[in-house]
């Protein structure tokens, strides 16, 4: 297992204007095939060459949010243990994340 990892979040949303938003971290293991490099060999490409790493970052993440936008059943964990879930920030649409995005469709 690598010791880096590769950390993302979003903003999620339903199918209709009038649904809630919350703010998720995707999991590692969901960004790492858009970008085709594991983290740690990321982490040594951009201090190679960080005009390069930066160009495989974005269109990954630009990968990563055409394939989320299309609906399809997901995998979530919530980030905090339920006891702590109330000390967790009144926004759940703000820049911290609630839930972990694990897996979409039906694999676990």
């Amino acid at each position: 297992m690598d010791k880096y990892e590769y950390v993302m979040t979003c903003k999620m949303t339903g199918a209709n204007d009038e649904d809630g938003v919350i703010c998720c971290k995707l999991s590692s293991a969901i960004i790492e095939p858009f970008m085709g490099v594991a983290p740690g060999d990321m982490r040594k490409l951009h201090r190679a060459d960080k005009e390069k790493s930066n160009k495989v970052v974005t269109e990954g993440g630009h990968q990563i949010l055409s394939e989320l936008r299309v609906l399809a059943p997901c995998h979530m964990k919530l980030l905090y243990p339920v006891e702590q879930f109330q000390d967790v920030p009144n926004q759940i649409d703000g820049d911290l994340p609630v839930l972990l995005f694990c897996s979409r469709g039906n694999s676990v």
